[in-house]
């Protein structure tokens, strides 16, 4: 339970972040092209975001996009652990309390499957805080540079 709420409570971190500077990145080509695209971030999943948040930042600042590409399959590789610890189901051996079984659903095959994966909990949380080293830092900076870089753009903003 603990390694599971770790792991929804960091991507809120990473999704706030994400927001905010989709938000800016929106901001600056709507000022750029005098076309405002709305955008309802309440109803966009992790996924959603992710992939707006690139999309925006190839559009204003390109060379940003290709720099930060590696951040950009960290967060994708990460994801993919969070929607196990979010929406899979949790199998615990009694037996073995050092592990877990996480039933996903499996289409590789063509056909939709349920399969089961076991892990350590040792395994879940280093992976976690992998992903927070290779992920925050340069989240951060990424921001950073997205604001220093738009903000004479759209100071109405600041």
């Amino acid at each position: 339970v603990k390694i599971r709420g770790r792991y929804l409570r960091f991507p809120a971190n990473i999704e706030g972040l994400m927001a905010k500077c989709i938000i800016l990145l929106n901001e600056t080509k709507t000022k750029r092209l005098s076309v405002e695209e709305k955008i309802n971030l309440k109803s966009f999943m992790f996924n959603q975001k992710l992939k707006k948040f690139q999309s925006l930042l190839s559009d204003i600042c390109p060379d940003l996009a290709k720099s930060y590409n590696t951040l950009f399959n960290y967060i994708n590789t990460f994801r993919e652990m969070r929607n196990k610890m979010a929406h899979c189901y949790f199998k615990c051996d009694e037996q073995d309390l050092n592990s877990v079984t996480i039933w996903d659903l499996d289409e590789t095959s063509g056909t939709q499957k349920m399969e089961p994966t076991k892990y350590t909990l040792k395994e879940i949380s280093d992976s976690l805080t992998q992903s927070i080293k290779d992920i925050l830092g340069d989240l951060n900076s990424l921001s950073s540079e997205i604001i220093q870089r738009v903000s004479p753009e759209i100071p109405h903003m600041f």
